[in-house]
């Protein structure tokens, strides 16, 4: 794979683990096999409820990779308080002269773990969101941190300012593990906005519609029949 392409992909998992930031903790996952293969949205029936503050709803945003000339379409979608959630993002990357490829994440998240899906392997990469550093965006919990736990995790208040209408408080997170900081415009534990400078590669997630309250089909939070599940190192 080339580098660009590599690392395009490690910002757009960036935007996956960012959204996952409100996260409770829930329970375990019920195990490999067939019962996993059947959708994550089973083992979400029993997830903690209120990650979000809003039932579900549908994020649509631009996926701006300047330092690669990219820009790509970001569409996320949860149920269930967040208990549910899929990211899909498409971006064209320029990796040569004249040539541009396309490189497409899909996630699926399930209120304890995260499945990368890899369809050319037919393979969904798990690994736990309990198993990230306390200062990955993956755990942090914004909205019940108190300003002792903030400082713990490396994470600043900046303010508030407004996205697509709603009033967001503005946090600044700074990830030693990966070195990258992140700015997330936070709005009912909805990260709608992000800005994140990992290792000199700049990623601008920036939202163009939010719609709450909205029936989800819930096949989106399946993992396609015929995969299997392959643990990931965090």
């Amino acid at each position: 794979m080339p580098s660009t392409m590599r690392t395009t992909l490690l910002l757009i998992v960036s935007i996956a683990l960012a959204m996952a930031a409100c996260r409770q903790p829930g329970p375990q996952d019920a195990g490999q096999g067939a019962t996993e293969n059947a959708g994550a949205a089973q083992a979400a029936d029993t997830a903690v409820a209120g990650r979000y503050g809003v039932r579900s709803g549908v994020l649509t945003a631009t996926t701006d990779l300047p330092a690669l000339g990219s820009v790509g379409q970001t569409v996320i979608t949860f149920d269930q308080y967040g208990a549910l959630e899929r990211n899909e993002t498409v971006v064209a990357v320029k990796t040569g002269p004249g040539r541009m490829d396309t490189a497409r994440y899909v996630s699926i998240t399930n209120g304890q773990f995260l499945y990368t899906l890899l369809p050319d392997e037919r393979v969904a990469k798990r690994i736990s969101l309990a198993s990230q550093s306390a200062s990955s965006p993956a755990s942090i919990d914004f909205c019940s941190l108190d300003s002792a736990g903030r400082a713990r995790s490396g994470i600043l208040v900046r303010g508030t300012d407004t996205v697509l209408g709603r009033p967001c408080t503005v946090y600044v997170v700074r990830d030693k593990a990966s070195n990258s900081v992140g700015t997330y415009y936070v709005w009912q534990c909805i990260p709608l906005k992000i800005d994140v400078d990992m290792q000199g590669s700049r990623m601008v997630m920036k939202p163009q519609s939010f719609r709450e309250n909205v029936d989800v089909d819930k096949s989106l939070f399946e993992i396609p029949a015929g995969y299997s599940i392959l643990d990931a190192r965090p």
